[in-house]
């Protein structure tokens, strides 16, 4: 992987993993996951608003904003250890740890490859090349 495409992929995976804690909601309302099984309404709240927040500052990333980076990894990161991880915790039937798992794969990977944003050499790489 180049090194100007490392960064616009990982705001993607983060950006899917985002997408993939937002659908929880409408997993939950169309009935695909059992009421059982389902997150309390707070966590789903949390979900939603955390991914926003991703979802909201991905782009601003990708031009070389680093408050925006840190921002979405920070985003990432509370979304991975106060939601995801407790999944485990809670005992969540098998499917839920899966996706969770998945999820959490992608935070990581999202992360490592996201990371040159977070520093100042790699952010006005990054906005040298959305303003070309």
């Amino acid at each position: 992987m180049s090194g100007s495409s490392r960064p616009t992929v990982g705001v993607a995976v983060l950006a899917l993993s985002a997408i993939v804690d937002m659908s929880w909601v409408v997993q939950v309302w169309s009935g695909a996951v059992a009421s059982s099984d389902a997150p309390p309404v707070a966590v789903l709240v949390v979900f939603t608003l955390v991914g926003a927040v991703t979802l909201a500052t991905a782009r601003r990333a990708l031009r070389g904003h680093r408050t925006a980076a840190w921002v979405m990894v920070g985003s990432r990161v509370l979304s991975a250890l106060l939601i995801d991880l407790p999944a485990y915790l809670l005992g969540a039937p098998v499917q839920v740890d899966v996706i969770v798992s998945v999820v959490i794969l992608l935070t990581v990977l999202g992360i490592w490859w996201a990371s040159p944003l977070l520093s100042q050499a790699g952010a006005s790489r990054a906005a040298t090349r959305a303003a070309v």
